[in-house]
């Protein structure tokens, strides 16, 4: 972990001495500044400096502050703490309630619409939903506080805990506890919704199995009313398993927190680290890094303790019907394929500017409106979307190869070579994939083959650790000794036999991932590290937007829904692909 923290520091296109003493200072104080910061040793002295100040909690000092940077870390991280909590609240509770309910309706009309609601809720790109939310519920309907943590006029109340809302009640000032709740509930809510949908998908699974097992159906036989089968019986049995998913869906929070926390101006780790990225403080980037890749590597050490400790073998519910989603999400993708191709005949030219049209609302002649500069909104999200599909077909087709590779190697051959493999696989592995992909990102500079080349560098470890337990599976099977009795060689054997029998997996999980990829590449467009202008990018268009959210709503809504209408219909065709396989 430390050594990708490391590397990507030192290859940020960032002079951190420069950052420190200013463009216009001597060669003196800028040699001077180079020596303070030891960037004038060599890269190996350098490394081990760094893992000497880790041991002593020295993460160096902010350039922007001036303050430690833990110091800082300390400082911010109450807020992120306190968010996701309230969030993971929202979340466990809605998804748990609800996967309950649609267990015990299962294929009714409630169950199809906790299905939809679950493919919907991690389709959605979170930051698109804060902004709507905002729109929403902050100026138009007034229910809510604006961005923020907490109004200007409690800044100066004593500090206890370093958490407002417990700091509000500690200081029995329920006006100032209020505000906090009211500031709160918006960006809580937006960071649990796609949480709650993870949650209520597997507790329905769960509670399925349990459902059908003998016990329950004794159960109902003897009279027992269905919430005593459901709460005292089924639920019961599945909290180990629900304490896993919930381990793992508070990491997966540390991914959304970036994205929330820069929408609402929430004054937290994730915009802390956002700042310091556009700042040039590369010791606080390292930094908040390093505190985000320990906490997603702790939370996954429990979520395997725990299901070491419980059979983790969990059953889909049979009986789903796999070919509506399917056809509908290969209906959408297929939509944005055709409109990539032949929309820009349609739509005319994405870069044209007329002021005199400029923040125009939708109308016959521009059907999305148009953006600050007169530019056809529908014609700059055509132009778009021929890059976002251009660069998932990059992606998937380097990350499945790369992969399978890795993995099918490593397992075969094992020893060192496999442990050489995987530690290389799992120290990727140590960070959410937006946080290690904005670093990367930020490291090579913004555009388009940087971005492809941060998402593949993100996401083939898990094809990896796929790959390998498959190979795992099939390496010792009587068709493979009998092939390497017979004289195949090594390459035959991987390329012939262990290759064909991985691939079915690989691809499947490559239909589930593309969403993902989707909505990871949109949200480094909308922090700014996607493709450049003029060029136009769905995340980028968002961001541009937000200046103009509350008067002309369609310049950063209508980009939004065209990323969510695209994950949604990958997301389907992956829910297609995963039950047909399943039954």
């Amino acid at each position: 972990m430390t050594v990708v923290t490391f590397i990507v520091g030192n290859v940020i296109p960032i002079d951190a001495a420069l950052t420190m003493v200013g463009d216009r200072a001597s060669n003196e104080a800028y040699d001077l500044a180079r020596e303070q910061l030891g960037l004038n040793l060599p890269l190996y002295q350098r490394y081990f400096h760094y893992l000497g100040n880790l041991v002593t909690g020295d993460l160096g000092t902010s350039l922007v502050t001036g303050n430690p940077v833990l110091s800082d870390l300390l400082q911010v991280f109450p807020a992120t703490v306190e968010l996701s909590m309230i969030a993971m609240t929202i979340g466990t509770v809605g998804g748990v309630l609800s996967g309950v309910w649609a267990a015990h309706h299962r294929d009714k009309w409630q169950d199809k619409m906790l299905r939809l609601f679950s493919v919907v809720g991690y389709s959605t790109p979170i930051f698109w939903l804060g902004l709507v939310t905002l729109l929403v519920f902050y100026y138009q309907l007034g229910w809510v506080e604006g961005p923020g943590r907490i109004d200007i006029g409690f800044d100066f109340a004593p500090v206890i805990t370093g958490f407002v809302l417990i700091d509000g009640l500690l200081l029995g000032d329920l006006r100032m506890f209020g505000n906090a709740v009211s500031h709160i509930a918006l960006p809580a809510t937006v960071l649990g919704f796609a949480t709650m949908a993870y949650i209520a998908r597997m507790t329905r699974g769960f509670m399925v199995v349990q459902l059908d097992q003998e016990y329950a159906v004794a159960a109902r036989a003897k009279g027992l009313s269905a919430r005593t089968i459901l709460w005292r019986h089924a639920f019961r049995n599945i909290r180990p398993q629900l304490i896993t998913v919930l381990a793992l869906s508070l990491g997966g929070l540390l991914e959304g927190v970036i994205l929330t926390e820069t929408v609402f101006s929430w004054p937290g780790l994730g915009l802390y680290m956002k700042l310091s990225l556009f700042n040039g403080d590369l010791n606080a980037v390292l930094g908040a890094t390093l505190l985000v890749g320990i906490i997603y590597v702790g939370l996954s050490f429990l979520a395997d303790a725990l299901t070491a400790a419980i059979d983790p073998t969990v059953r889909a519910g049979a009986g789903d019907s796999a070919q509506r989603p399917g056809h509908i999400g290969v209906s959408i993708v297929a939509a944005f394929l055709v409109q990539a191709v032949i929309g820009p005949m349609v739509t005319g030219s994405a870069t044209v500017q007329d002021l005199a049209q400029r923040l125009s609302p939708p109308s016959p002649a521009h059907l999305f409106g148009t953006d600050d500069l007169g530019r056809d909104i529908l014609a700059r999200i055509t132009l778009a979307c021929r890059s976002a599909l251009l660069m998932i077909a990059i992606v998937c087709a380097l990350i499945a190869p790369i992969g399978l590779v890795v993995g099918m190697v490593a397992g075969y051959f094992g020893g060192l070579l496999d442990v050489v493999l995987m530690r290389l696989t799992d120290v990727f592995l140590a960070f959410p994939r937006l946080v290690l992909a904005l670093a990367l990102a930020a490291a090579l500079g913004p555009g388009f083959g940087n971005t492809v080349f941060a998402m593949v560098i993100t996401s083939w470890p898990a094809y990896a650790r796929l790959s390998r337990t498959e190979t795992l599976l099939i390496r010792d099977s009587e068709f493979i000794e009998s092939a390497t009795l017979q004289g195949a060689s090594p390459l035959y054997i991987l390329t012939h036999h262990i290759a064909p029998l991985c691939t079915p997996t690989i691809l499947l999980r490559l239909t589930l991932d593309v969403a993902a990829i989707i909505l990871t590449a949109a949200g480094l467009g909308f922090l700014g590290l996607g493709a450049q202008p003029p060029a136009p990018e769905l995340g980028t268009m968002v961001a541009e937007g937000r200046d103009f959210l509350y008067q002309q709503w369609w310049v950063a809504t209508v980009p939004g829904a065209a990323i969510l209408l695209l994950s949604l219909g990958s997301n389907l065709i992956g829910e297609g692909v995963r039950d047909a396989v399943s039954r």
